[in-house]
């Protein structure tokens, strides 16, 4: 194939479908903003998909650019502009994917320092909101817990002794849950200004998500103990 042929088919065929693949591209990325749930996975492969077509375009193009020789390095600087688009529509769909696949801690610990004071700052408002719902969940978990334990205790066991160690320590976990969120809005308001707050806010999630945990899937206190 002549140059002058193969050109003609960059310009009229190949650089017109690069434009219109990598628009898709943007409009599909800002469609993520208003889905959620599986909506928000299928939107997430069906970009992810554009961008590896996107890819295998390039490819193409890349190959007819080596077989040029006059006008090869004019075409290899248009390929190589193409391909830092491509790169950073890449980026950005792989940090979207990050914050939605993995839990929150993990993906703002590994974006942390990437993304700017503010993007920081609305992760880090979003995590302690996230969390305090966690929180919260978990608390009227360990209230169902408590009242049924309580309505077994009273059956079960005329211990007054028994009973009132029961309650301290749901109590002490209560206090220690709403210490916890006091903590973590506190440290959200000041992470405007000092990131490695941030880190310690994820600590904290961590340590007393995990300690509700046990406490939840932990075997209850059976009438045997007590007699032992």
């Amino acid at each position: 194939m002549r140059e002058a042929d193969l050109v003609a088919g960059l310009e009229e065929d190949v650089i017109p479908t690069l434009d219109e693949r990598i628009e898709d591209i943007k409009s599909s990325i800002k469609r993520l903003k208003n889905t959620s749930g599986m909506e928000r996975e299928d939107e997430l492969d069906e970009t992810q998909k554009m961008i590896a077509g996107l890819r295998n375009e390039l490819d193409g193009f890349r190959l007819d650019v080596e077989g040029l020789e006059t006008t090869k390095a004019q075409w290899r600087q248009v390929y190589e502009g193409y391909d830092e688009k491509y790169r950073d529509l890449k980026n950005e769909l792989e940090m979207k994917r990050r914050l939605h696949g993995q839990t929150e801690a993990e993906a703002t610990l590994e974006q942390v320092g990437q993304v700017t004071d503010k993007q920081l700052l609305n992760i880090a408002q979003n995590l302690n909101t996230d969390a305090i719902d966690r929180l919260q969940e978990a608390e009227r978990d360990v209230q169902e817990m408590i009242e049924m334990n309580t309505e077994a205790a009273k059956v079960l066991l005329s211990d007054r002794e028994t009973m009132d160690r029961i309650r301290n320590n749901m109590g002490s976990i209560r206090n220690d849950l709403n210490i916890a969120r006091k903590q973590m809005t506190a440290m959200a308001r000041r992470l405007a200004t000092d990131k490695i707050l941030l880190c310690l806010i994820l600590i904290i999630i961590i340590v007393f998500i995990v300690a509700v945990l046990w406490f939840v899937i932990s075997p209850p206190i059976s009438g045997d103990d007590f007699t032992k």
